[in-house]
């Protein structure tokens, strides 16, 4: 039993690898899906940075309306007119970004066939060659389901897009890392437009934390923050999240994040 053990951990460790390291994970026109406003410049805004200072175009889809997200300012839907209004600013400091807005409501958000149908339309009409989404092992619901209802866009209507997991609350397995050194104040920038948030936290210290922490990936001296992302094919993105979620119903741990699949 322990040797059989010791042989699959072997071959396991065998095709391990570390993240390639790639100016950016693929080209435009870009479509980043954020479960809330601020997640597009936790997650990948300084990717988003070098993609407008590239020439691509870059759409943000916001999938909530973010109305739980902070506390001191009035009512719900207030909040959310708040957010809304962060988040056009916040797209604006990254280079121009376009931005939608789903509405969903924050903290009631369900893979409801009428977001998927939204979000269909949405890449229709955008037609991205690379789509940014959040890990679908995230440790926020939220977060789990904008992945969801990208992977339910995808069985429905195809696609031969690069999809590109992003991190913000559980670190992933990346296969490819971004040097964002030069792109770091244009990100800070922009999560500085969403002030409603820095209240409740200080989300500038965590996003420059996980930040340095990638720029390890990257062995070069002048190299001081990094993104990291999962990057696959829609099909390797839907299965992947079809065996993360059969393992925690059997009651197991998570398989591998990300890894087990191609890109």
């Amino acid at each position: 039993m322990i040797v059989s053990l010791l042989c699959d951990v072997e071959a396991h460790a065998a095709g391990l690898c570390r993240p390639e390291i790639v100016r950016l994970p693929g080209s435009g026109p870009v479509l980043l899906l954020a479960p809330h406003p601020d997640d597009e410049v936790l997650g990948a805004g300084g990717a988003l940075c070098k993609h407008l200072q590239s020439g691509d175009s870059v759409s943000v889809l916001f999938v909530t309306d973010g109305r739980l997200g902070g506390r001191g300012h009035g009512k719900p839907l207030e909040l959310a007119a708040l957010r809304q209004r962060e988040a056009i600013d916040a797209c604006a400091a990254l280079g121009g970004a376009t931005c939608e807005f789903l509405g969903a409501e924050d903290g009631n958000l369900r893979p409801l066939p009428t977001l998927v149908s939204a979000l269909r339309e949405v890449i229709l009409r955008v037609q991205p060659r690379l789509v940014y989404v959040p890990g679908f092992d995230e440790q926020h619901r939220d977060h789990v389901l904008t992945s969801a209802l990208l992977a339910e866009a995808w069985r429905l209507d195809g696609g031969d897009w690069t999809v590109c997991a992003y991190e913000v609350w559980t670190p992933l397995k990346p296969n490819c890392v971004v040097n964002i050194t030069r792109q770091m104040e244009q990100k800070r920038a922009a999560l500085r437009c969403h002030r409603s948030q820095l209240e409740q936290l200080d989300y500038l210290h965590a996003m420059e934390g996980l930040a340095q922490y990638r720029s390890a990936l990257i062995p070069l001296p002048d190299v001081r923050f990094a993104e990291a992302f999962w990057r696959s094919t829609p099909q390797a993105f839907t299965c992947g999240l079809e065996r993360f979620v059969a393992s925690q119903r059997a009651g197991g741990g998570p398989p591998p994040a990300h890894a087990a699949s191609t890109q």
